[in-house]
C-alpha cells in the first residue's frame, strides 16, 4: 500500500512535493521506528520471558552468517 500510494501521488504531485522529498526517508525511518517501538511495546511481556531464547537465535544467526560469508568469499 505504500509503495502504490507513493506513485500515485508522485504521478498527480510530483512538481508539488518536491521541496518535501529530501524529508522522505527520515520520515519513512520515523515511522518504522515508532510501529516496531509499539510492536515491542505491546508484546513486552512476552519478549521478557524468551529474552534468552530470542538472544540466542540472534546470536546464532549472526555467527552463522559470519562464517558463511567468511568461507564464501575466502
Amino acid at each position: 500500500v505504500p509503495i502504490i500510494l507513493g506513485i500515485v501521488l508522485n504521478y498527480f504531485i510530483g512538481s508539488k512535493i518536491e521541496p518535501v522529498k529530501s524529508v522522505c526517508p527520515t520520515i519513512a525511518a520515523i515511522a518504522v521506528l515508532l510501529i516496531l517501538a509499539a510492536v515491542t511495546a505491546v508484546n513486552q511481556k512476552q519478549i521478557a520471558e524468551t529474552g534468552f531464547i530470542i538472544f540466542v537465535a540472534c546470536l546464532v544467526q549472526n555467527v552463522s552468517g559470519y562464517i558463511v560469508t567468511y568461507f564464501i568469499c575466502k
